[in-house]
């Protein structure tokens, strides 16, 4: 029986290859790549959004049919993510993979935990840092556009102040 491969790219927590290698055994880590005119944001995890002149910083993994239906689970498709197969850059070379992007926008900073595990994988890539703490730091300034003082996600939602504008849980 054969199993089919693809390329998936990843810009979150799939780019920490410890946890790439317990959710998808059968992966094989290829190379790092960017997603051109798309830039990452955080909506409680990870996501990437369209903004014309962005570069979303990431990996190209080979991944098997069973560990696309792993990354399926992993990321709550179909109704959190969805898949979307589009132009990566490895260099000058275009190549075509599988991705996720979030279905609803909204925004969430990420939880400490989380963060160090995409922090992680940015550094075993050789990713640029600072593009991993100026998303943050976007989401952050949104949220306080937004009246939020102090958040703690505990995965996505959506923002629903209770108390006029404010939420009252501890900060990041």
């Amino acid at each position: 029986m054969s199993t089919n491969t693809h390329l998936y790219f990843a810009y979150g927590s799939n780019l920490n290859r410890d946890g790439m290698a317990a959710r998808c055994p059968d992966s094989a880590p290829l190379h790092p790549a960017v997603l051109k005119d798309w830039v990452l944001t955080f909506r409680g995890v990870a996501d990437v959004k369209p903004r014309d002149g962005g570069i979303a910083h990431g990996a190209l993994w080979e991944i098997s049919d069973r560990d696309l239906a792993r990354l399926d689970r992993y990321e709550g498709w179909p109704s959190l993510y969805r898949r979307e197969l589009l132009p990566v850059r490895i260099g000058e070379r275009k190549l075509r993979a599988i991705t996720y992007v979030m279905n609803d926008d909204y925004a969430g900073l990420p939880s400490p935990l989380y963060y160090r595990t995409i922090l992680h994988g940015y550094k075993q890539w050789g990713l640029p840092l600072d593009a991993l703490e100026t998303a943050r730091a976007m989401v952050k300034k949104k949220l306080a556009g937004l009246g939020v003082r102090t958040f703690v996600p505990d995965g996505p939602k959506r923002l629903r102040p209770a108390d006029g504008g404010r939420f009252s849980e501890r900060s990041c």
